[in-house]
């Protein structure tokens, strides 16, 4: 990409922040990002094709790279290691993205799936992995592996999403994340 085009889609995706942080998925209209990026609305529909793929990018964007790279890095020698990496990767993720926290939050309000994921890490990235500890019978092969990797987004997303009292104590912080490692595994390997 040349230096120009770069620099009008990190202006498009810093507005875009600003405003999908404010008003959330639905309250943004691409109208509104173009006049605060101040380009063309055409020539927004030509970096980003939807709204969802715009929200999308943010998300990967308050990411950052080395994190995304790093999630889609999982062990796959056994299925605790796999747990303990995907739980401890996530609170990390949570912990130090707030502003991802208030996306997620924006994004619990919405009805539409399609905005699910990143473009860099889609909803279903560890679908895969999961199927193959299943079939090395790590995980109950009665297990919906769907199921099973919806339940572990959620509880570990749970404490940042919800704001519990406890969640600025690290030590209560540690209890929750071995509980849930504990839990998943309990899950995966019973039915």
């Amino acid at each position: 990409m040349t230096t120009k085009r770069l620099e009008t889609q990190k202006k498009i995706l810093s507005s875009a922040r600003q405003i999908f942080l404010k008003k959330g998925f639905s309250g943004t209209s691409m109208s509104q990002i173009a006049k605060e990026a101040n380009v063309a609305k055409a020539l927004l529909f030509h970096y980003f094709k939807t709204k969802e793929d715009l929200w999308k990018n943010v998300k990967d964007e308050v990411i950052g790279q080395n994190i995304i790279e790093n999630l889609n890095c999982v062990p796959t020698d056994s299925f605790e290691h796999f747990i303990e990496f995907i739980i401890d990767a996530r609170f990390t993720l949570y912990g130090e993205n707030q502003d991802l926290v208030l996306m997620m939050n924006w994004q619990r309000l919405e009805v539409q799936e399609e905005i699910a994921g990143t473009t860099s890490l889609p909803a279903d990235m560890w679908k895969k992995e999961l199927e193959q500890f299943q079939s090395k019978g790590e995980i109950n092969e009665k297990i919906d592996t769907t199921l099973l990797q919806n339940l572990i987004f959620s509880l570990s997303s749970l404490p940042f999403l919800e704001k519990w009292e406890w969640t600025e104590n690290k030590e209560k912080l540690e209890e929750y994340k071995i509980l849930l490692k504990r839990t998943v595994s309990f899950i995966a390997r019973n039915r």
